[in-house]
């Protein structure tokens, strides 16, 4: 059902602005004449001006333009990887303080209008109240456990999706807002203004770059950017169900997955997987999405005490995917027994090295403070 030019936006009291704002820290940019401490400290002072700028750009729908600028500060995705090569940072966006405070005034009441019209895709578990990671995985876990009590295989293939956050196309989600969620009027004039005129500049080590202006993502390190994207990747939900497959998001991590018994022919549950995928592949570019199959992975999950069927590679893009014998789902290591000993192994391999590292830095200060 879609609602059109439905209006949702309403004025934001001084006790809302407060409570935004003490609910979660917020860290100061550069952008900020003051640092963001200071105006925590005085907050009980300037509310009233913050909440009225607040309420003046939802009701202009305008956001203004000194508050679009993003400075850009890239962050190693993860500490062991190469620094020369650019692919391996996360742009994150460092906004200005009132920037976040209005940004977090918005989902506040798009949240509540998507899900009091039961609008939202309910195995999308990122940015949802009461679910996070340990909710998704837990999910799963349990369905997968059942498959196999039933006698059953679980093929579980994880998508990887690359750099979504970057590529999401202004015009495409405002129209997705306004066709498939019914978002117009003063919101939808206010969603435009937040995505088209923003500029970003570089900061490495005290110098900064030009400015320029992106046409496409939404700013990583914002308040409204993840929201905008899940919204943006909605109809992935609906071509998944299409296929009859079992599946689960959370963010930018897709998990697919399907069970079958032994007497299914095993071209069946291949071409099964494949057409799933080949619509999923074929609706990302349509999307300026692009799906990584370097780094799709594909799990075959069944007991340790029944006869494993055979199951061969997929094509996926053009690429042969085989199953692995493990693979990390949302920071967790499935096996294909589903018996956890990669994850156990791999804790008590980190477990040991902080503790031995730890160990070291005291010894090292003991030194120190003898000498």
């Amino acid at each position: 059902m879609v609602f059109y030019k439905c209006e949702f936006f309403q004025p934001v009291t001084q006790d809302q602005v407060s409570k935004l704002i003490n609910s979660s820290t917020i860290k100061s940019c550069d952008l900020d004449p003051i640092p963001a401490v200071m105006l925590k400290k005085c907050w009980p002072v300037i509310v009233p001006v913050i909440t009225e700028v607040v309420n003046r750009s939802l009701d202009c729908a305008i956001m203004p333009e000194m508050l679009k600028i993003a400075q850009i500060r890239p962050l190693l995705k993860k500490s062991n990887l190469d620094h020369e090569v650019f692919k391996n940072f996360r742009p994150v966006s460092n906004l200005a303080f009132i920037s976040k405070v209005i940004e977090k005034a918005v989902p506040c009441q798009l949240i509540e209008y998507i899900e009091s019209n039961d609008l939202a895709e309910p195995l999308q578990l990122a940015y949802k109240r009461l679910h996070n990671t340990e909710t998704a995985l837990l999910t799963v876990h349990n369905d997968i456990l059942n498959a196999i009590d039933q006698h059953r295989t679980v093929a579980l293939l994880l998508l990887d999706l690359s750099a979504v956050f970057d590529t999401v196309d202004h015009k495409l989600l405002l129209r997705r807002l306004r066709v498939c969620f019914g978002i117009g009027g003063k919101a939808l004039a206010w969603f435009t203004s937040y995505l088209t005129g923003r500029s970003q500049y570089v900061t490495i080590r005290g110098a900064d770059s030009s400015h320029c202006s992106p046409t496409y993502g939404v700013p990583q390190g914002s308040v409204l950017g993840p929201l905008l994207y899940l919204l943006y990747i909605s109809p992935l939900g609906d071509i998944v169900r299409k296929h009859g497959m079992m599946f689960h998001f959370y963010a930018d991590d897709t998990q697919i997955y399907f069970s079958f018994d032994s007497n299914t022919p095993e071209l069946v549950t291949v071409s099964r997987l494949e057409a799933c995928v080949k619509d999923v592949s074929d609706w990302m570019p349509l999307n300026k999405l692009k799906l990584n199959s370097d780094k799709t992975e594909l799990l075959l999950i069944a007991s340790r005490f029944r006869p494993r069927p055979h199951f061969p590679p997929l094509n996926i893009c053009g690429d042969q995917i085989k199953a692995s014998v493990s693979a990390r789902n949302i920071g967790v290591i499935f096996d294909s027994y589903m018996n956890f000993e990669c994850q156990v192994s791999s804790v008590c391999k980190a477990s040991f090295f902080h503790i031995r590292k730890r160990g070291e830095y005291q010894d090292f200060s003991s030194c120190v403070r003898h000498v």
